[in-house]
């Protein structure tokens, strides 16, 4: 007895499991392989990730002191480590497991990652990291290593020393082609991308997350690196709020590197020292530009920099300035000249402006600015149609540097190695399966990886109503016609790209069919379909009593007369139009009619499954109604309560002796 109470115990628990198990399949359990898939470390077999665990092994294994020195390894799936994401926001909570960072360092002991990663544009979803160590992100501490074709989203990367989306801190290192998207970093050093990169080069790399410095004096903050020395960062572009107490940039906050070919579009707002590129620059900042808003509480802000030691030569700023003093479209303060640059954002500050440099002397050669941003200063003001005229840019270089092609999206100079608009490229790929029902997802292949862009479907080159998302779903309408999607360009992207062409197939039908009712006559039985795909399926029923096609019956709801007594009754789906297939019941005993308390299929007599069945009414999962009503009704005061579910269970159980 013992042993059946125990099971039905457990079937119980199992039951309220099952509306808990939301979360996505192949999330991480926080478990660790004890190896990789295959390979051997070698460029040409690397180490080959495919699962999480496998992944959390690379972590476990650096930080126990392998450092994968000389060692390749290739990510070969898409991984999801945490389910951080509710509606818009980052919210994690206990079932979600931290992360790890791959390569540690403290005074005791420092373990590195030096190998190279591949991570072939697979997307590593759901990374949590908190305050844990002084290092965070998906690597943590690395040295000679290098980092390529690594996408991480919806991500949580906060409160540590040194906090990068790819990684915390790098040493000597490369990182190319990254992309930080949907996330947050947060961090005393903190960048999308890393955040302190020392004698580090980070190319292509974009950043789509907020970055938070928080409210401490030492805060370096960047869309792509906190603060970096001695490296350089190339083609690079930040798309997410970067904020902090002071030294913040869009592309990095503190730069005692190189930075060229780079663009802000992100809002950079901070304390002190705040730059739509860099915060503070002490080295080479070139063909760049910003888009974004710049504003400080305090001082020293500027379109490209907050403050410069070194000459800023080809770049511009279209965002809107705003500080308090030493506030500049170009640079808010700099011991040296700004060079062939110029400026269409308005300046707002209350002393120590202009509208290329702020500050005590101002130096700029061969600058100019939009004569309506509303302060002066050194430069050259120009008129509307002055700035949109090549003439008006003496000193500018228009055959290595500059170029001015006029197009709906941008009149002004632009330049050649960084263009305000740029034309989509890459491939768009149809993937999924297109029978009718299913849905099918356009994969966008292009540059820049964030690049933004709208999607519109088409049938038969006729573009399909409603249809402008990533993901379509295949309607009845497009069995047998050819369907493409084209990706378009936005904002100051441009060009269409459109994909390869499929024909949607009638759907064959899959699933489980059952019958739910009251299994005696008189009483209504209804079929239920379960994990059916395609979702709206076009069908008809055939029903069966003892095998024989009951006449004119094609519905989805049978009533039962006495001739059905003691039969075998089944049903069977039979797709038409855009379907094809069929599905089969089981058949179910149909039995005299008597009214036994407790039994809700009619079987005359209470077993697990009714109570089960009144558990899931009362969870407002199915509706009882008739013959069933009342024998689920134990308590026989009309309604079904919970406390009638668990007599009938106790029942079941041998607990109680009648009903």
């Amino acid at each position: 007895m013992k042993r059946k109470v125990l099971s039905l115990v457990l079937a119980l628990m199992l039951f309220f499991a099952i509306p808990l198990a939301t979360s996505a399949e192949n999330v991480w359990d926080g478990g660790t392989a004890d190896g990789f898939e295959s390979g051997d470390g070698t460029e040409g077999n690397p180490y080959i990730i495919k699962t999480a665990t496998q992944l959390a092994y690379l972590s476990k294994t650096v930080n126990e002191g392998n450092s994968y020195e000389n060692k390749f390894l290739s990510l070969e799936a898409d991984l999801t480590l945490s389910d951080i994401v509710e509606g818009n926001d980052l919210s994690p909570d206990e079932n979600d497991k931290k992360w790890v960072p791959i390569g540690s360092y403290s005074k005791e002991a420092s373990h590195p990652f030096s190998g190279s990663f591949n991570g072939n544009n697979h997307y590593i979803t759901g990374i949590y990291c908190t305050g844990d160590t002084q290092i965070q992100g998906l690597f943590g501490y690395i040295v000679r290593a290098e980092g390529a074709n690594i996408r991480i989203v919806d991500s949580l990367i906060y409160n540590s020393k040194y906090s990068g989306g790819i990684a915390g801190f790098a040493t000597d290192c490369s990182i190319l082609n990254a992309l930080f998207s949907s996330s947050m970093v947060k961090g005393t050093l903190c960048g999308g991308i890393v955040g302190k990169a020392v004698r580090t080069n980070i190319y292509n790399c974009e950043n789509g997350s907020k970055v938070n410095g928080g409210e401490n004096s030492e805060c370096n903050a960047g869309g792509i690196a906190g603060v970096s020395s001695a490296g350089e960062i190339r083609k690079s572009i930040n798309l997410g709020n970067i904020v902090g107490f002071g030294y913040v940039g869009g592309i990095i906050g503190v730069n005692y590197g190189n930075v060229t070919d780079c663009v802000n579009e992100g809002t950079i707002y901070g304390g002190i020292y705040i730059g739509g590129i860099c915060g503070q620059n002490t080295e080479l900042i070139s063909c760049s530009f910003n888009k974004g808003t710049v504003s400080a509480e305090s001082d020293v802000v500027g379109g490209i920099t907050g403050y410069s030691n070194k000459e800023l030569y080809d770049c511009f700023n279209i965002g809107n300035i705003t500080g308090v003093k030493f506030v500049g479209g170009i640079s808010g303060y700099s011991n040296a000249a700004v060079n062939t640059c110029y400026n269409l954002g308005a300046i707002s500050a209350n002393s120590l402006f202009g509208a290329i440099v702020g500050g005590e002397n101002p130096q700029a050669v061969n600058s100019y600015y939009l004569g309506d941003c509303g302060v002066g200063g050194v430069g050259v003001s120009l008129s509307e149609s002055q700035m949109k005229d090549q003439n008006s840019f003496s000193g500018f270089d228009f055959n290595n540097k500059w170029t001015f092609d006029k197009t709906d999206l941008f009149s002004y100079p632009q330049l050649k190695s960084n263009p305000y608009t740029i034309n989509i490229q890459g491939n768009v790929i149809i993937n999924g399966n297109a029978d009718y029902g299913n849905t099918i997802t356009a994969i966008a292949n292009i540059d820049p990886l964030l690049a933004d862009v709208s999607y519109t479907w088409y049938r038969d080159g006729a573009p399909i109503e409603g249809a402008n998302l990533k993901n379509y779903k295949v309607a009845k309408e497009d069995v047998g016609k050819k369907i493409t999607v084209v990706v378009s360009g936005k904002g100051r992207f441009y060009g269409s790209i459109k994909s390869n062409e499929i024909i949607p197939s009638v759907a064959e039908v899959s699933g489980k069919i059952s019958l739910f009712g009251r299994f005696q006559p008189g009483n209504k039985l209804s079929v239920v379909l379960t994990s059916v795909t395609p979702s709206e399926v076009e069908c008809e029923y055939r029903w069966y009593r003892n095998g024989a096609v009951i006449k004119d019956q094609t519905q989805a709801e049978y009533m039962l007369t006495q001739a059905d007594a003691n039969t075998q009754i089944s049903v069977e789906l039979i797709g038409k139009g855009s379907c094809q297939g069929k599905l089969i019941s089981a058949n179910y005993t149909i039995y005299e009619q008597k009214l036994v308390m407790g039994d809700i299929d009619g079987n005359n007599k209470a077993q697990l499954n009714d109570a089960m069945q009144v558990f899931r009414t009362v969870a407002g999962r199915f509706e009882l109604d008739g013959n069933m009503f009342h024998c689920a009704d134990i308590n026989k005061n009309n309604k079904i309560a919970l406390d009638d579910a668990m007599k009938i269970f106790q029942y079941v159980a041998g607990k109680r002796a009648e009903l």
